[in-house]
Parts: structure tokens; C-alpha cells; sequence
């Protein structure tokens, strides 16, 4: 998500927002490094040693899962699919203006649940501005009503698969195939929606 916002704002010269990204991301770093100075290691320790406890974190990781022969290639593809979606999406949005900053940051958060970068269901509350971009734009072209069905539908579809899915054992374990609906609805609306935050003249 950053890189996607320092890409847009070194495009279009916002130098402004360049610098205090780096001075906040400094500031952060040396901030926390002063309170624990040792911080930096124990959190590269702590990702390392995630995947040994956790159940699997990564599209590819379910697909070995699932297919033990052909889910890594499966996941592979995936992670190199959606990284040349990105790149090309990052390239014909470089001129959009701060409406198409919204779209492409949008896009970026869910597809980075998906990429191949450890993550896990539960963050997905991170996805809060796609689904506020989506759901207002879609709201003005069908009504508030249907995109309130439409987003209704989805809670209780999501819980339904939870609840279809878990594992049940010393304690319920999610089925990674939570990883996939609701990124996939986002990328479907955002692309629904494209049109109206990407500024066609600049391309």
C-alpha cells in the first residue's frame, strides 16, 4: 500500500507527501528503536517462526492443502497474475488524480491479501476502504437498497461458509478457503466501478 502511494505521489510530484511518508516512517523506526532497541530482530524472528504454528497463510499454501502436486504452481501463478495486475494497473493510473490514488490503493489492499503475503482472514478489516469505495459507488448507480442487500447477502454468505468449513478439534480452526470470497467480490467491484475513478484522458 505505501509503495502503491509514494508511486503516485512521486508521479504526479507531490513531493510534500514523498518526504513526510519518509519522515513519518523514519520517525516511526527510530521511535520504537529507542523504547525497544532490539525490536527490528525479534519481529524478523517472529515471521519467520509464524508459518510453524499458524494454519496456512497464503493462497498457495491452501492450494498445497488442497492439492498437494499442482497447488504451489497454482499459487505461484496467482502471486505472479495479480503482480502483473498490479504493475500494469500502477502504469495507467500514474496520471489519474486523487480519485484514481483511491481506486488503485483499493485494489492494492486486496490484492495483497491474496499475493502471497502471510496474512489471515481475521485482518481483513483492512479492507474497510474497498468496501466503502465499492459500496458508495455502486449505491449510486442501483440504490442504497440494493447495495445494503448486496452487502447483507455477503456477511451472512461469509458466516455460512465459516460455520460450513471450520474444522472442529482441541478448538475450531477456519478453513482457508475464507481467504478467497470476499477479496474476490472487491476485485470484481472495483473493477465494476473502474471506469468512474479512472481518468481516461491521461492515458
Amino acid at each position: 500500500f505505501i509503495p502503491c502511494v509514494l508511486w503516485w505521489a512521486i508521479t504526479h510530484r507531490r513531493w510534500r507527501l514523498v518526504v513526510g511518508l519518509g519522515v513519518a516512517f523514519q520517525g516511526l523506526v527510530l521511535g520504537a528503536m529507542l523504547l525497544q532497541p532490539d525490536w527490528l530482530a525479534q519481529n524478523i524472528r517472529q515471521i519467520l517462526s509464524y508459518p510453524t504454528y499458524t494454519e496456512p497463510g497464503t493462497p498457495a499454501e491452501a492450494f498445497a492443502r488442497w492439492w498437494p502436486q499442482a497447488g504451489p504452481w497454482l499459487g505461484g501463478a496467482l502471486t505472479i497474475g495479480l503482480g502483473v495486475l498490479l504493475v500494469r494497473e500502477g502504469w495507467l493510473t500514474r496520471r489519474s488524480g486523487f480519485r484514481g490514488l483511491l481506486w488503485l490503493s483499493s485494489l492494492t489492499l486486496v490484492v495483497t491479501q491474496l499475493i502471497g503475503i502471510r496474512t489471515d482472514p481475521t485482518n481483513f478489516i483492512i479492507l474497510f476502504l474497498p468496501v466503502a469505495l465499492v459500496g458508495s459507488e455502486l449505491s449510486r448507480q442501483w440504490g442504497d437498497r440494493v447495495v445494503a442487500g448486496l452487502l447483507l447477502v455477503l456477511l451472512i454468505g461469509l458466516w455460512l461458509l465459516f460455520i460450513a468449513t471450520i474444522t472442529r478439534g482441541a478448538q475450531p480452526v477456519q478453513n482457508p478457503v475464507m481467504f478467497f470470497p470476499l477479496p474476490g467480490v472487491l476485485i470484481a467491484g472495483l473493477y465494476l466501478v473502474r471506469r468512474r475513478f479512472i481518468d481516461y484522458d491521461h492515458q
